[in-house]
């Protein structure tokens, strides 16, 4: 389904989240700097949207996450140090 527009700041009010699956919405715009904070993450989807910018430093603080799925986005600059490792 198609939400269109920014990425939804308020998600990362959602402490409790552990899978955010929203590829191909169509969402555009930069990622919350504070997306880290969703500490029990650990599935997040994004791929095939609009996204922009640099990645945010807090996706090294998501210790769970299994799964970092930022295909066919337009995110520009190295990824965070410590991602992936």
């Amino acid at each position: 389904k198609k939400m269109n527009g920014t990425f939804p700041a308020s998600v990362t009010s959602c402490r409790n989240l552990t899978r955010l699956k929203l590829d191909g919405t169509g969402l555009s715009g930069r990622l919350p700097g504070d997306l880290g904070t969703l500490s029990r993450l650990d599935e997040l989807t994004l791929a095939n949207n609009e996204l922009s910018g640099e990645l945010p430093r807090s996706l090294v603080q998501l210790r769970r996450l299994q799964v970092l799925l930022l295909t066919n986005n337009r995110f520009s600059g190295p990824l965070p140090d410590g991602l992936g490792t």
